[in-house]
């Protein structure tokens, strides 16, 4: 089991994405509501699921790393992707945790 990894800067979340066969994004802003709210239920997967170099639960604040949440056109926070071998695989708008929680599973 490990722990949810903190993206700090675009090359550690490319290392990550050909690293990890499977990676999960929560692209959050400290400033919203709807990311707090689903946030314990992020962190319980990540408990759950993450496996060294198998599943990687990540997480990217917006407003301090813009040039990674450019890249995937994140507009609305919170957003969630998964990654499969670094193609991107589900995009998550939204507070939705039964969808998160579907799609992590999958």
């Amino acid at each position: 089991m490990s722990k949810t990894v903190q993206i700090e800067s675009p090359a550690q979340f490319s290392s990550l994405l050909q690293t990890s066969r499977i990676v999960v994004v929560d692209f959050y802003a400290d400033w919203c509501g709807p990311c707090k709210s689903i946030a314990p239920l992020y962190e319980q997967l990540s408990a759950q699921l993450s496996r060294p170099n198998i599943i990687t639960f990540t997480k990217v604040n917006t407003d301090k790393q813009t040039q990674v949440a450019q890249s995937y056109s994140i507009t609305a926070m919170p957003t969630f992707m998964i990654f499969k071998h670094g193609h991107e695989v589900s995009k998550i708008r939204g507070a939705r945790t039964t969808e998160l929680s579907d799609a992590v599973k999958r």
